[in-house]
């Protein structure tokens, strides 16, 4: 899940929708580069819950069947369920995923970005569109 950060775009502006994707990896020894403690991490997630614009997400009754879902279309195992996860969040509340992770493709619903591009890529609708 490298470049991914999620927000979905609701009426009330941009929301996180997880933090875990970034304490996972910036805390994990195993990739190169400076990592955060524990406790660095979660007072950068901490500061993006305190913007007046951002709210934590919570799944709905309705995102275990999206989850399922997602998981068989998607073919996901192992770390491709965490992808799953997310991808189903972001399709329940009708957002778009902003990240360079290509491995989100394989979710026919989702509507994802690749922030590093102008164009989105609708899978629910088959067409590329400009942002």
């Amino acid at each position: 899940m490298g470049g991914t950060n999620v927000f979905l775009r609701n009426a009330s502006g941009p929301s996180v929708a997880n933090g875990d994707g970034f304490l996972r990896i910036m805390t994990n020894s195993r990739l190169p580069g400076e990592r955060f403690t524990p406790e660095e991490t979660i007072n950068v997630v901490e500061q993006w819950f305190s913007q007046p614009n951002i709210q934590l997400i919570p799944p709905s009754n309705d995102h275990w069947p999206l989850f399922r879902e997602m998981i068989i279309e998607g073919q996901a195992q192992g770390p491709l369920v965490t992808d799953a996860q997310t991808a189903a969040l972001v399709v329940e509340f009708g957002g778009v995923l902003h990240t360079v992770d290509r491995d989100f493709a394989r979710f026919p619903k989702l509507r994802w970005k690749n922030p590093l591009t102008v164009a989105f890529f609708d899978h629910s609708s088959a067409s590329c569109a400009r942002s």
